[in-house]
């Protein structure tokens, strides 16, 4: 072993002092720079890979290496001006220097909506691909295919009006998982905060553990309550998530990932509301719901008959599918039902909402054709059976991840999570007034996952 890393360190060596041309010490310097940044970046610390970078640039400001990572780093952190500036910068001194300089310089552009210059960066990292490579091929085809998708949506915006909770609800951390109650007077969600019971940290992003918090409406004032950690015992030293509300208010679904520090199996649980307004402690959901793979995502219906969730069953048509599952009462569910090709995809669905009256599934999925990543999308139930899946559309969806979605029982207002020009910066909570909403411009469609959707994604 010592041998080995011995010929690796001079390998290193001479490859950097024929890249620097400055001498075995600086060409050991410059490796061991960019190992840390590479580190951070590895743990998708990327606030830190930037800073390291940032320091060893100082002296090397046409270093392209660190140039190309800071470019990447923000890229990853959605701040796609700063990304933009960085790849420029690479692009014009080495742009060989990696070889997805040109597939994360085209997606940048897809999220400025600066279609044609993307698709110009996409053909030149195409150029420099291997037939062999199909999975990279798919994913260049489905962001083409988002921006043709997206290109109509955006040219026909929803009349909605959006706006941000703000920091009686939003902070500088992520907040996300809003679930309102069907009076739309209560509103719970999941923070990332370094208030977080236990103040663990996650190894695989580097941020806090999730925490359930929640706020009411104050009628007199016409906002929203300062937001403070649910009551109860709710809260764990461990990933504890809101998922949703019961419309009656009196039972919480939340999403628990129990063991070390995320890495434990998500599994969904309940908690009951107490009069006093505090939740009991949370239990795991009975079988057959929860299984060794992994639930997340639970909505149900006013009545309670019916769950709907998310789960990465073996069985499933993608890496997670949308089921859902009977009360049978005294604590018991049916066997769950996938609820077929037409809803699920070859790719992820990550959250699911059920109107209270059963008649609307609100989901998230990246495999039907969107503006960009995850978007937001409905589905009726007409004759005993789920619609196709209709794109929420512009603004509400965006060229980032929207995730979460909750609506009132009267339809007249939504939230959901996403990252907006108007927000922290991290992921934040929207409010959607829909009491102008033109349904009849809601873009419906068949999926289509013959070309778009590839069974794995590019990776840095």
């Amino acid at each position: 072993m010592r041998k080995r890393l011995t010929v690796y360190f001079l390998l290193c060596t001479t490859v950097f002092w024929a890249q620097e041309k400055k001498g075995p010490v600086q060409g050991i310097k410059n490796f061991f720079k960019i190992l840390k940044v590479q580190n951070a970046i590895d743990e998708k610390d990327y606030d830190r890979s930037i800073a390291l970078a940032q320091k060893y640039l100082i002296d090397d400001p046409k270093n392209a290496k660190l140039l190309y990572k800071v470019g990447y780093s923000h890229f990853q952190l959605r701040n796609n001006a700063e990304a933009k500036e960085y790849f420029e910068k690479v692009e014009s001194i080495d742009k060989e220097v990696d070889n997805d300089l040109y597939f994360y310089y085209a997606k940048t552009l897809q999220k400025q909506g600066k279609f044609e210059e993307a698709n110009k960066y996409l053909d030149a990292f195409q150029s420099t691909l291997k037939k062999r490579e199909k999975n990279t091929l798919l994913t260049i085809e489905k962001t083409r295919a988002e921006m043709l998708f997206a290109k109509d949506l955006l040219e026909n915006p929803l009349e909605v009006q959006i706006k941000s909770l703000g920091t009686p609800i939003n902070s500088g951390f992520d907040e996300y998982g809003p679930a309102v109650s069907a009076d739309g007077k209560t509103l719970y969600f999941t923070s990332r905060r370094p208030d977080s019971k236990g103040g663990k940290k996650d190894p695989n992003d580097s941020k806090f553990l999730e925490d359930i918090y929640m706020s009411t409406w104050n009628d007199s004032m016409g906002f929203w309550n300062k937001a403070k950690p649910v009551s109860g015992k709710l809260n764990t030293e461990d990933h504890d998530g809101c998922l949703s509300i019961s419309p009656a208010g009196d039972v919480m679904y939340l999403y628990r990932n129990e063991g070390e520090a995320g890495k434990g199996a998500g599994d969904i649980f309940y908690a009951k509301r107490l009069p006093s307004g505090t939740f009991t402690s949370a239990k795991s959901i009975e079988k057959p719901i929860n299984t060794s793979f992994f639930e997340s995502s639970a909505s149900v219906t006013a009545d309670g008959k019916k769950l709907y969730f998310i789960s990465e069953d073996k069985d499933g048509y993608g890496r997670a599918d949308i089921y859902v599952s009977e009360n049978m009462g005294k604590n018991q569910w049916s066997d769950p039902v996938n609820l077929g090709d037409l809803i699920n995809t070859k790719e992820d669905e990550r959250m699911v909402f059920v109107h209270p009256d059963g008649s609307e599934l609100y989901f998230s999925s990246n495999g039907h054709p969107s503006i960009g990543g995850y978007d937001i999308y409905r589905s009726k139930f007409v004759d005993g059976k789920w619609s196709a899946p209709e794109n929420l559309g512009s603004p509400i969806n965006s060229f980032e991840d929207e995730i979460n979605f909750s609506i009132t029982e009267d339809r007249q207002k939504a939230y959901f999570s996403g990252y907006l020009e108007q927000g922290f910066g991290l992921l934040d909570i929207y409010e959607i007034n829909l009491s102008s909403f033109d349904l009849s411009k809601i873009k419906v469609f068949q999926k289509t996952n013959k070309t778009i959707t590839p069974s794995e994604k590019s990776s840095k």
